[in-house]
């Protein structure tokens, strides 16, 4: 837990070249809402080294004097500076910021204004100040997916919402200071809609060609699943899918994509998540996957081109990323929610599927998939990362006495596909292998 604060929440999570864990995050304490920055050794313990002399390893500030922050993505750069995607939230909703530090925490005062950007979406339209929930920017603003390109370069993919409108997803790119890059789509910017039906971005992923692949939903009669991809200047890439958009479609269901991973070979997964309403208005999620070719078709190779539905925990569960390996399996990240002695019960959820679209009977024991209590009550994977050494380490928020507390759990295959679980970290207090 950050120093002085009563709750803290995971937001992004990233591994730099000396395997060593940069998590972000939204803190929460008598000084009101800050963003977070940290960074673990690999075997869980606070980097005291991190962020100078007297942070203790721990960074919590505002991007503006007296208004709110929240932590989001993070990114390591190639030169070990970390790009950390936030927010504003004040009087007007939510403001995307972007901050670029130093590998040592301190504010990299290159990049912006003293190390920070403020950024003005693409609009003339009034944007629609959100009235959800802000522990969760997801109104006028969806997605804060950032990520380097190979020359330095910045993408930024984001949602808008705007007044009397559904919004846009947008896709803009920065110089490597800061600055708009009005080359690219010769305004610094793309906004996306399909077919005149409103978009929703959940993030962006950069093909080994430079070529940029957005994902989410488009939302026509029902939500369905969206994927699009861009050329490296970003223009629409004509020759992917129809028209440079591919969608998902599941009878009686809506299909939103969290994340596509991309196989070693080109070949895409797109993970998310099927629900449905009920009639009495309880909707019920289901875990979604999906396989593509390289130019965005179905991928008759991968349950005969059509979406997979799993139900490990039936009707309330969700996939929420993944990663393919070079042995051309998925692996994939979600949340499992249900019931105990004590009420309400959420669980970290892991899966692995084969190149077929096929649940991995190899892994978990012959079943393909497991849920993780990490510890008993409530608790939600956020983000994870792929270690040096192939582990997998995700990220989320537990409820540990009376609030919420950011938890770690690292995963291993072991033979047979079995895998091992360590707890890598809870508070400050223990670590434990299970």
């Amino acid at each position: 837990m950050f120093p002085g604060t009563t709750t803290s929440h995971v937001a992004g999570m990233a591994m730099n070249a000396n395997g060593k864990i940069i998590v972000s995050a939204t803190t929460y304490g008598n000084d009101d809402q800050q963003f977070g920055l940290m960074r673990l050794n690999e075997d869980g313990n606070v980097d005291t080294q991190f962020g100078g002399s007297g942070s203790s390893g721990y960074i919590r500030g505002n991007f503006l004097p007296g208004v709110r922050a929240l932590g989001g993505g993070v990114s390591v750069l190639p030169d070990e500076k970390i790009l950390l995607s936030g927010f504003n939230y004040g009087e007007q909703g939510y403001q995307h910021v972007l901050a670029r530090f130093n590998d040592d925490g301190t504010p990299d005062t290159e990049f912006g204004k003293n190390g920070q950007i403020i950024i003005d979406l693409p609009l003339t339209e009034p944007l629609s100040r959100t009235q959800h929930n802000e522990h969760a920017p997801t109104a006028f603003s969806i997605a804060d997916s950032a990520t380097v390109q190979s020359d330095g370069t910045i993408l930024l993919t984001v949602h808008a919402a705007v007044k009397g409108q559904d919004g846009y997803g947008i896709v803009m790119r920065f110089l490597a200071n800061g600055v708009l890059d009005t080359s690219f789509n010769n305004s610094g910017s793309v906004k996306l809609k399909f077919d005149g039906y409103p978009v929703t971005l959940s993030g962006h992923a950069l093909q080994a060609d430079g070529k940029i692949l957005v994902f989410g939903g488009v939302q026509k009669e029902f939500e369905h699943g969206l994927l699009a991809r861009l050329d490296i200047d970003g223009q629409l890439d004509t020759s992917f899918g129809a028209g440079g958009f591919t969608t998902i479609s599941y009878p009686k269901h809506l299909i939103h994509c969290n994340q596509v991973s991309i196989k070693p070979d080109g070949r895409l997964v797109a993970i998310g998540i099927a629900y449905t309403y009920a009639e009495d208005g309880l909707g019920t999620n289901d875990c979604m996957v999906m396989g593509f070719t390289t130019d965005g078709r179905p991928d008759t190779a991968f349950n005969e081109g059509k979406p997979v539905i799993t139900q490990p925990r039936p009707k309330d569960c969700y996939w929420l990323g993944g990663a393919s390996s070079i042995d051309d399996t998925t692996t994939t990240i979600g949340n499992a929610h249900g019931r105990s002695g004590s009420g309400h019960k959420s669980e970290f959820l892991v899966g692995r599927y084969l190149a077929n679209g096929r649940l991995d009977l190899r892994f978990a024991n012959g079943i393909g998939w497991r849920t993780i209590s990490v510890f008993g009550i409530e608790d939600a994977a956020k983000t994870y990362a792929l270690l040096p050494d192939g582990k997998l380490l995700i990220a989320g928020n537990s409820w540990v006495s009376t609030s919420h507390q950011m938890s770690f759990v690292r995963l291993a295959n072991g033979r047979r596909g079995q895998i091992a679980i360590k707890i890598a970290r809870k508070l400050e207090q223990r670590s434990d292998d299970l």
